[in-house]
């Protein structure tokens, strides 16, 4: 499928991950040290790129599309989507090499994501957009997606700061998230942000295991987490429960950086809470 004389788009395939790989890190890593954020988020090196491209090629929920310069044969960026047969499908990574940034590649990208999309009978497409990209915001506003909230992304590591500053509520039980544990997780997804993603959990849990845990009270689901890192999502009915299981997460994890991320129109006081307990916010991102 031709754009213009200039880019080609086509389905991508295993291998696609050896040429985008470095495009991906390229995109990220520019544009992050140019807004602030720390260079070791999104994709901080080739290989890790390569790896999470090796991997969505591989999986049979992902779909990509390559772009590709005509004149060279060369790849150009990607885009993918998540098209797990659920209602709301999710779009991401997508990139263009900066070299090709104004020139239309990822506005032809997106449209034929969501082309996809439709052919899958999705209802609602999701993305997650650095709130500092204004030309990518724009870009996907003019494609008519909307703003529903704001992610705020903070790190930290368990030290005698942070493990001095925990407080442990009682009443909940923290332990590892089991197969069992899948469809309550999606249903709890459901309830908060109105959608249910119950493949893209198992996914998570099939693939890392031991990122994904779960809060429970008197036998009910509070909390969840898919991983207090960079590909992960956490989503609780309270912030007590989000406290809770981010503590106890993080004194397993002792010694490891871990990242949360907090939807502040859902749970806008644990924006303050991360910033007391010593966490750095390293990004904004609208979803």
């Amino acid at each position: 499928m031709q754009n213009n004389m200039d880019l080609e788009l086509r389905a991508s395939v295993a291998g696609d991950e050896h040429g985008l790989a470095p495009i991906l890190h390229r995109a990220f890593s520019q544009f992050n040290l140019s807004v602030g954020i720390p260079p070791h988020v999104d994709y901080g090196n080739v290989e890790i790129a390569k790896k999470v491209l090796h991997e969505m090629l591989q999986s049979p929920s992902s779909y990509g599309i390559t772009a590709f310069d005509n004149a060279s044969g060369l790849p150009i960026g990607a885009a993918f989507l998540n098209f797990t047969g659920e209602s709301v499908q999710a779009v991401g990574p997508v990139f263009v090499d900066p070299d090709w940034n104004n020139k239309g590649a990822g506005k032809a990208l997106m449209n034929a994501l969501i082309e996809r999309a439709k052919a899958t009978n999705a209802t609602s497409i999701r993305l997650v957009q650095i709130a500092a990209n204004t030309q990518s915001f724009s870009l996907y506003a003019k494609l008519g997606f909307q703003p529903v909230e704001c992610i705020s992304y903070f790190e930290g590591s368990m030290d005698e700061n942070l493990h001095s500053g925990a407080s442990f509520i009682p009443g909940f039980k923290v332990k590892m998230m089991e197969e069992s544990d899948v469809h309550a997780c999606s249903e709890l997804h459901k309830s908060v942000l109105g959608h249910e993603r119950e493949t893209d959990i198992r996914e998570l849990l099939q693939t890392n295991p031991g990122n994904s845990w779960v809060a429970v009270k008197d036998d009910i689901l509070q909390a969840y987490t898919t991983g207090f890192c960079l590909e992960g999502h956490s989503i609780a009915i309270s912030e007590d429960a989000f406290k809770t299981l981010f503590e106890v997460v993080l004194c397993e994890k002792r010694g490891c950086s871990m990242t949360i991320h907090i939807p502040g129109r859902i749970h806008p006081f644990l924006i303050d809470w991360a910033l007391k307990r010593g966490l750095r916010l390293v990004r904004l991102r609208v979803y």
